[in-house]
């Protein structure tokens, strides 16, 4: 069975990128197959993120034409993999939205191939932002502290529960539990955890290496998130 994991960043510079490559390092060293999967159309991308963007393998231009199902067991061979962790990214020579038809397929062919599928969902004013939030066994929403941060992540979290009802939960960027909490309380959600600073992100980042191979508060978060989406998965 194959356990999908939504991660929302409500707002930008909160690493929400940097937190579904630790999931999916952590995914892989727990021994699990896993494949990230980046839905921006723009942006550093989640390959780089990864340390993936010079490994050679397909990309999104690579199967945006894609529909039906994708044959999983030909596509895992054919992805950039580092430290196990497979990622399906955009190509900044070529910043196309990703097609809903060909995020379906590729969904559909992973779906029973790998053991967990991590989602670097896109912005909520993404046209393919509805489609890319079903069919998750968890969606995490990281939101920020601000004042700005935390009413931008009430207007994404109304989002979400006219979309979808898969249940989300708060990932709060914030030093504190007591923070965390009113976040939390504020967009009626319950809390996945806590998103502390991590002097190793930026560490791991300048040195291409995947963010949360230290550790640290991320690794730390990422575990609590993966062990949220198993006991989510079992529920179900």
């Amino acid at each position: 069975m194959t356990i999908s994991i939504g991660v929302q960043g409500a707002s930008g510079g909160l690493g929400a990128s940097s937190l579904v490559a630790a999931l999916g390092l952590r995914a892989a060293q727990s021994g699990r197959s896993v494949v990230c999967v980046d839905h921006r159309s723009a942006g550093g991308g989640l390959d780089v993120v990864l340390g993936a963007e010079q490994v050679a393998g397909l990309r999104w231009p690579d199967l945006h034409r894609a529909r039906g199902a994708l044959d999983g067991t030909e596509l895992l061979p054919a992805l950039p993999v580092v430290r196990g962790v497979g990622v399906v990214a955009c190509d900044r020579r070529q910043p196309h939205e990703v097609p809903p038809d060909a995020m379906e397929a590729l969904r559909r062919g992973l779906d029973g191939c790998v053991d967990v599928v991590v989602h670097d969902l896109p912005p909520t004013v993404s046209s393919g932002w509805p489609a890319a939030v079903l069919g998750h066994d968890l969606l995490a929403v990281v939101a920020g502290g601000a004042a700005s941060q935390v009413a931008a992540a009430a207007a994404v979290s109304v989002l979400l529960r006219q979309v979808t009802a898969v249940g989300a939960g708060v990932v709060a960027r914030t030093e504190g539990m007591d923070a965390a909490a009113c976040i939390a309380d504020l967009l009626h959600l319950p809390m996945l955890g806590v998103l502390r600073s991590d002097r190793g992100v930026q560490a791991c980042l300048d040195r291409g290496v995947v963010p949360g191979s230290v550790r640290g508060p991320l690794r730390d978060l990422a575990d609590e998130v993966l062990l949220a989406a198993v006991l989510e998965e079992r529920a179900a």
